[in-house]
């Protein structure tokens, strides 16, 4: 996977560090998935009937909520697994990772429609 290797480079993880860590990350990223289809339910809502939308609202804000304190729980699996150093490594190349992905994807002219 593209990410993962990203992730060993940037955060420089040692073979034993990333076997040990990336089987928690990818069931991170399963249970992550899982909010992320949720949220995509709510993309195509009557946006006229404001019942609908108050729902709406306070549903994507619940996942929202579930998917950081998700966020939590893996980042102090993670800090078991290794150095704070390394975990913040990581953080940081993922976001960079995303952000470089979307940058790529934008200026591909594959951008907002």
């Amino acid at each position: 996977m593209e990410m993962e290797q990203y992730i060993v480079t940037r955060a420089g993880l040692t073979p034993l560090e990333a076997s040990k860590f990336f089987p928690v990350y990818r069931e991170w990223k399963a249970k992550e998935r899982s909010y992320f289809e949720q949220l995509r339910l709510y993309r195509h809502i009557n946006s006229k009937d404001p019942r609908v939308c108050t729902e709406a609202i306070h549903k994507r804000d619940q996942i929202d909520i579930n998917i950081k304190k998700l966020q939590m729980i893996y980042h102090r699996k993670f800090l078991k697994i290794l150095p704070a150093t390394k975990v913040y490594q990581i953080v940081r190349a993922e976001d960079k990772f995303h952000r470089q992905a979307f940058c790529k994807f934008i200026f591909q002219g594959k951008g907002f429609r």
